[in-house]
């Protein structure tokens, strides 16, 4: 009896709920945030690389809120923010890696066949000019140890 009772359950829950299951198949951890049709945020759910989610909305029939449209929504799917890349004003910087517009609800959306976006994230912080010739300095002086002008040594 009980068995029937989660089945009839998780029916009604798909049935009545809005739902997306969200794929993230790509090699980064990244985070899908869910827009309805207003553009107003619904969810921001950080998912894991090679992991899914399934996403239900708290919109249900029984609800009087027809008149605020939900769907269709949009995903965005963002790089996960680098601790040490800011940008002018002191705030993270947020690469989006990509976008499905119009998602119907009930739909599955991966990170990697979004028809928007780079579908890649920087996983290198950029470093100063300055500092790069710094180090660039350093290691050619190591590097060339010889110090006999380039010429290879030979074992007599």
């Amino acid at each position: 009896m009980k068995k029937i009772f989660l089945l009839c359950l998780i029916y009604c829950l798909q049935v009545f709920g809005e739902n997306i299951k969200l794929i993230n198949n790509s090699i980064y951890p990244l985070i899908a945030e869910i827009y309805d049709a207003s553009g107003v945020l619904q969810a921001s759910i950080r998912i894991d690389k090679n992991q899914m989610h399934i996403w239900y909305s708290d919109n249900s029939p029984f609800k009087n809120n027809n008149d605020q449209p939900r769907t269709p929504y949009s995903v965005h799917w963002l790089c996960m923010p680098n601790a040490e890349a800011k940008n002018k004003d002191g705030e993270k910087n947020i690469a989006e890696f990509g976008v499905w517009p119009n998602v119907p609800s009930g739909a599955t959306v991966t990170s990697l066949g979004s028809p928007l976006g780079s579908k890649t994230c920087s996983t290198r912080v950029p470093k100063d000019k300055e500092t790069d010739q710094k180090t660039k300095d350093k290691t050619n002086g190591f590097n060339n140890w010889s110090n006999d002008g380039g010429q290879t040594w030979t074992n007599d």
